[in-house]
């Protein structure tokens, strides 16, 4: 179950964080995927956040975790 979604500025993909910890990239103009992060966290995705100007993604979890990636 997808929790929290964001779109990468200037891109065409959109990243997701699930319930299982789970952060996934897609592809908005071909609906597909097209990676994913490992999964680091233990609890759900409850917000993602994009580094402008970088190829960094910041995600928070139920787990009380911060995480760079």
């Amino acid at each position: 179950e997808i929790k929290t979604i964001i779109h990468i500025p200037n891109t065409e993909i959109i990243i997701n964080g699930n319930n299982d910890g789970k952060i996934n990239l897609y592809s908005y103009k071909n609906l597909s995927k097209i990676g994913s992060f490992p999964k680091e966290h233990t609890g759900t995705i409850r917000s993602l956040a994009y580094i402008k100007n970088s190829t960094y993604i910041i995600s928070g979890s139920n787990d009380y975790n911060i995480i760079l990636s």
